[in-house]
Order: C-alpha cells, then sequence, then structure tokens
C-alpha cells in the first residue's frame, strides 16, 4: 500500500468516524423530543390558547380542561418589548464596535459583553429585581422585558459588529468620496448590509430568551389573569412549567406538558425563521 492509499484510507477512517460521533448526539435529543411530542400531545386541545389556568385537580376528568391564555400573551408581550429594547441598543453598540474596534469604548463593550453572555440568567433577574422592581416595589412585565433585553444583547452586539468588520472598506471609502459624512454612510451603507445578522441574531436571542424562567421569578412575577398592562405582574409559558411541573395535580402537571411541546414548537419556528430571513435577506440587499 502507497501512501497516498494509507492517507484515504485514514481520511475515510476519520470521516466516518466524525459521522458515527455527530450521529450519536441527536440520539439523545431525538429521545428528549420524542418523550415531549408524546406527553405533550396527550388532551391537547384548542382550549390551551383560549382558557385561562385551571384549579388544581387529581381527577382525570379534568384531563384536558383549562388553558394557558395568559401565559402566552404574557410572553409575546414581553419578548416584543424586549425586542424593542435590545435590539436598537445591541444593534448601535454592534456597529461601532465594527467600525471602530480599536477604541476603548469598543473595549470596555466587548468586555462588558462577554461578562453579560457568561452570567447566569438567574443572576441577570436578581440583578434585575433590585434594578427595575425594589425601586417601583411593583413586579412588571416590564421589568422581565428589561432583564430580557440585557441578556439580548451579546448575541446581538456580536453578529452586528461581525457583520459590520466584514464590509469591504472601499465601499464606506466611496461613500466618504461622494461627499457623504459619518452618520449617513452609516444610515445608507453599513446598516442595510448588516440588517440581515441584526435580525438573525434578534430572532435567535428571543427564541433563547423566550424559554428562560429564572429571571422571570424576580421581575414579571406571575398573574392569574390575561394582562396587557407592562406594570403588572405577568405569566408566561416558562413560569407555568416551572410551576406546573412541581404540581401534585395530574392536570396541571398535563398542562406543563403541553405548554412545553408549545414553547419548543414556538422556539422551533423562530430559529427556522431565522435561517430563512437571514439567507433571504442577503441576496435582496
Amino acid at each position: 500500500m502507497n501512501k497516498h492509499q494509507k492517507r484515504l484510507r485514514h481520511d475515510r477512517f476519520f470521516y466516518y468516524s466524525i459521522f458515527f460521533l455527530s450521529s450519536l448526539c441527536f440520539i439523545p435529543l431525538f429521545l428528549i423530543l420524542a418523550f415531549i411530542l408524546y406527553k405533550g400531545l396527550s388532551h391537547f386541545s384548542i382550549n390551551l390558547f383560549l382558557e385561562g389556568f385551571p384549579s388544581g385537580s387529581n381527577n382525570f376528568s379534568a384531563l384536558g380542561q383549562g388553558g394557558i391564555l395568559p401565559a402566552i400573551v404574557g410572553s409575546f408581550l414581553i419578548i416584543f418589548f424586549a425586542f424593542i429594547i435590545g435590539t436598537p441598543v445591541g444593534s448601535i453598540i454592534g456597529i461601532t464596535i465594527g467600525e471602530n474596534p480599536q477604541s476603548i469604548l469598543s473595549r470596555l463593550s466587548i468586555l462588558s459583553s462577554d461578562i453579560i453572555q457568561g452570567t447566569p440568567a438567574i443572576v441577570i433577574g436578581l440583578i434585575s429585581y433590585y434594578w427595575f422592581v425594589l425601586p417601583f416595589k411593583q413586579f412588571s412585565g416590564l421589568s422581565a422585558a428589561l432583564a430580557f433585553s440585557i441578556m439580548m444583547l451579546p448575541l446581538i452586539i456580536t453578529n452586528t459588529s461581525e457583520a459590520t468588520r466584514k464590509i469591504p472598506k472601499h465601499l464606506i471609502e466611496a461613500s466618504y468620496a461622494l461627499g457623504a459624512n459619518r452618520f449617513k454612510t452609516t444610515c445608507y451603507l453599513v446598516f442595510p448590509l448588516v440588517l440581515p445578522s441584526i435580525i438573525n441574531a434578534t430572532i435567535l436571542s428571543l427564541a433563547r430568551v423566550l424559554g428562560e424562567s429564572a429571571p422571570l421569578l424576580f421581575t414579571a412575577f406571575g398573574s392569574s389573569i390575561v394582562q396587557f398592562d407592562m406594570r403588572e405582574p405577568m405569566h408566561s409559558m416558562s413560569l407555568i412549567i416551572f410551576q406546573y411541573a412541581n404540581s401534585p395535580f395530574l392536570n396541571q402537571q398535563q398542562l406543563a406538558w403541553n405548554t412545553s411541546l408549545i414553547l419548543i414548537s414556538i422556539i422551533l419556528i423562530f430559529n427556522l425563521l431565522a435561517k430563512f430571513l437571514y439567507k433571504h435577506l442577503r441576496v435582496v440587499l
């Protein structure tokens, strides 16, 4: 066997080894998703999206009764306001870092982003409690949105800054040569080019925070009714799972499984939407 054949044999061996080991990673994921699908579809009904929380019961006839409408409304309101707060801040910081990576402000921003990225969600929730709840002596959906917006910043900042660095320098120089100042260049040239990355990072970060429950324990706290006022306590789907998974009542335990399936489905849709928009917006822009 010559050296060329030996190298090809080694290449095939490592290729199939990596393929096999990678396939093993899907087995736990598949089993978890299959189990949630099995448990979540049990007693699944349209009432989940239309009714409020049920009272606890161990009666099998109570399974499938009640819903999570307050949690669904609360979840989407919280992440909507988190999007409004976090996306503009993260985009501006990311573009600033991408344009001036060596400045002191950019270095401090990168350091702060890395620290937030490595901070546990429950710690961010505790800090948000002292910043946004204690001063107003009121749990609220807005404080939860602020906590989530902080958690969204690292991913948005990183994606935006990387996309900004990849913009060819000659395009920016051409903009300056045509008489545009820095503000116009950023608004009309840089921002449209990094917009796909901003959208992709925003959707992925929203999908991430949608499944967080720890910060909500210190901020939104929960509400038994459908709440549209962001100044009041609100419920969310992740809180429902956290609370009802440990419930002694069978109908509430079943509701936790139903909510888990709904939440995973929404997160999957968010991830697929992020990939679709990133791919097509890059072509359009």
